[in-house]
């Protein structure tokens, strides 16, 4: 037995974090866990959305039905209304979207009183009260995930105040503790690890989602695996910079996106030319 839960909004609401968050409370409780991105093509706006899945039993990728949909703005509930399971629920704040009368929550009046920018951490609080998770990994995760005192302190109040203001809905299955040695990773840390691994010496790249934390994970381990990472100032500088670093006898990576690759083709093509 498996739940799906869709999480979505615009780019810049947090969704990439209440996501990794939730994916690794949820694999702390001992729940096979499968998460996915989708972002659309903007720096902020459009419709993005995360899809969660998790079960007592190994899951391997995201079904069409989704048990609870948490919707941060209207678009997200016209978007994925129709493949809410007839025990479906809608998690919404009335301020910011219309649905079908499921769990209103108060969301952006919660965050104004603390901290507006974590609004995400109230329907994270939430999410756990309908799941009836409680609160102490997740109070120990946040503690881990931020490192300022201050948005540590901010997080931890919001959370508690979602969790408050929701209900239990769903009754999970019990989980059972990971028959092997597990880890939580995204597809980027499992590349980025990889990477690693393979003895990469140089990084080289543009900021472009959903490459960024490719780059992001091996600039945490710079110093710890004498790796050099150059934020270059666009794609065709990162690329160029990577070849050079190759051809020089430097182990080389670089990593892009749809629209950055594009940009990279007359690079790839001297690199063809010149091997």
């Amino acid at each position: 037995m498996s739940h799906n839960i869709v999480i979505g909004g615009e780019a810049g609401q947090g969704l990439k974090t209440t996501a990794t968050l939730l994916g690794k409370i949820l694999f702390k409780k001992n729940f096979h866990v499968h998460s996915s991105l989708d972002f659309m093509s903007r720096i902020r706006g459009g419709h993005n959305f995360a899809r969660i899945r998790f079960g007592s039993e190994p899951v391997y990728g995201p079904e069409p039905g989704i048990d609870l949909l948490v919707a941060l703005n209207q678009d997200t509930v016209q978007r994925h209304l129709d493949d809410l399971k007839e025990t479906g629920a809608v998690l919404f704040d009335s301020a910011v979207s219309e649905a079908p009368e499921n769990i209103v929550l108060p969301a952006e009046e919660i965050a104004s009183e603390i901290n507006s920018r974590a609004i995400n951490t109230v329907y994270l609080g939430a999410i756990l009260k309908i799941y009836d998770l409680g609160l102490e990994q997740a109070q120990k995760i946040i503690q881990q995930h931020f490192s300022q005192e201050s948005i540590v302190n901010d997080n931890l109040k919001l959370l508690e105040k979602g969790f408050e203001a929701a209900e239990t809905l769903f009754d999970l299955p019990e989980a059972s503790p990971p028959t092997k040695q597990q880890l939580y990773l995204t597809g980027n840390e499992a590349i980025a690890l990889g990477a690693l691994a393979g003895g990469i010496k140089y990084y080289s790249a543009y900021p472009m989602s959903p490459s960024t934390s490719i780059m992001s994970y091996i600039a945490g381990k710079q110093k710890q695996l004498k790796v050099v990472v150059e934020q270059a100032e666009d794609e065709i500088a990162a690329i160029n910079m990577a070849l050079g670093a190759s051809y020089a006898g430097i182990r080389t990576m670089t990593g892009t996106s749809g629209g950055g690759l594009a940009l990279m083709n007359e690079a790839i093509g001297l690199a063809g030319i010149t091997e």
